[in-house]
């Protein structure tokens, strides 16, 4: 029996990770028994290889997951599975007939999806997974559909059966991966589907994933029923706070934002953006000088602090009076133009770090600031390649940048500039 004692070593270091593998059951893939396979030949080698490959190396960092060896005490607490067959919701009971019934007549022409195999075991997803049935195909066509519905921005890998998603609420970011595998049975169309947070906060990805759950549990692509989602409490009607209150939180918030720690100048941002978009919090920003600077300094730091700062200017901007002040902190109407190149390339989505939510929202702030300042942002413009995107606006695919880019052309139009 091998001493404890040896694994002391490995735990200290942590500069080189230490991976072992936990067999727990047959692998539920149509590779053969691996009793009988010789590793010592390269055929053997490459089928070793290929079942052992869980993750995409090729383009994302691995991934650690924990091993769940038990089901959960309340599993419809998280948006589970039932585990008792003769628990039936009623308007399944009532709608499962037709419900088949209209996914055999469903148009079969969605992009063809190729799940791989599950990765070693089911015990290995997280345990934000669900069973689904039904045609692969649709399922993966239905799973695109909620998310396009509830906003997140994905990107679909069809090879994969796999959705690489975002989704944005204030300030808050929540990034999440949807994968869809093989069935673990062959003989039955049982697909796992997981859902698994990458980053974020837990209750943004808790409340999507117990919508996307029931959503396919009611259109009949689960095999276990899902209940309905706890709608949240409305929030208490309280009496507004004193200016004098609300002008010291703020400007709490804006000396938070002026920290050199990039943890702390993201949440003092994060908490300003979900306050800019309410009318008392807005004059009280305005009323703050260091408010607009503080947010300008700010497009040099991270994606997620430069996509809060443009947030919280775009929200001051819904006055005309927000405009000519976060136009005059910016330094555009002293004859200043970095921010407005800025903002541009912000717009056309260069660099790495870029995101779509960013792009929105810099042209939206942009729409707001050609109502005061239209000939400095045409002069601007005139050196980079978002011309042309608002030139092609109608070629845009996304809906929200789309319109964006119109409200900016319509701005410059109604002050004589043609685009």
């Amino acid at each position: 029996m091998q001493n404890n004692d040896e694994y002391d070593d490995d735990w200290v270091d942590d500069d080189t990770p230490v991976y072992r593998s936990l067999s727990i059951a047959q692998p539920s893939y149509d590779t053969g028994n691996f009793d009988q396979a010789t590793f010592g030949d390269d055929d053997s080698k490459d089928m070793m290889a290929q079942s052992m490959q869980t993750y995409d190396g090729e383009d994302e960092p691995p991934v650690y997951r924990s091993l769940s060896v038990a089901a959960p005490s309340n599993p419809h607490a998280f948006g589970g599975f039932n585990p008792n067959p003769e628990f039936q919701m009623p308007a399944m009971n009532m709608m499962g007939a037709s419900m088949t019934a209209n996914q055999k007549t469903m148009a079969s022409n969605y992009p063809s999806v190729s799940p791989s195999a599950v990765p070693i075991s089911t015990s290995f997803l997280d345990q934000c997974h669900v069973y689904a049935k039904g045609n692969k195909d649709e399922i993966a066509h239905r799973v695109s559909e909620f998310l396009t519905e509830w906003g997140v921005d994905f990107v679909f890998k069809a090879n994969k059966a796999k959705w690489k998603c975002v989704h944005y609420d204030c300030g808050q970011h929540v990034d999440f991966r949807v994968r869809l595998y093989l069935p673990v049975d062959s003989n039955q169309d049982v697909f796992p589907l997981e859902f698994q947070r990458r980053q974020g906060p837990l209750l943004q990805f808790n409340r999507m994933y117990q919508n996307a759950t029931y959503t396919l549990s009611q259109a009949g692509f689960l095999r276990d029923p899902v209940r309905q989602p706890n709608k949240p409490l409305p929030m208490p009607s309280l009496p507004a706070s004193a200016p004098q209150i609300i002008d010291s939180g703020v400007e709490r918030l804006v000396e938070m934002a002026k920290s050199p720690m990039e943890d702390v100048k993201h949440q003092a941002l994060i908490t300003l953006s979900k306050l800019s978009p309410k009318p008392e919090y807005q004059e009280s920003l305005l009323r703050s000088a260091p408010v607009v600077p503080t947010m300008h300094s700010c497009f040099a730091s991270n994606a997620h602090v430069r996509r809060c700062a443009v947030t919280i200017l775009a929200d001051m901007c819904s006055s005309s009076a927000g405009q000519r002040s976060v136009a005059s902190g910016l330094g555009i109407t002293q004859g200043q133009d970095q921010a407005l190149h800025t903002l541009l390339k912000m717009v056309e989505g260069g660099g790495p770090s870029a995101d779509l939510e960013t792009r929105r929202q810099s042209c939206r702030l942009l729409a707001r600031l050609a109502n005061q300042c239209s000939n400095e942002l045409t002069q601007a413009a005139q050196n980079s390649n978002a011309v042309e995107m608002l030139v092609n606006s109608d070629g845009q695919v996304d809906s929200r940048l789309r319109k964006h880019l119109v409200e900016i052309k319509e701005a410059l139009r109604e002050r004589g500039v043609n685009i």
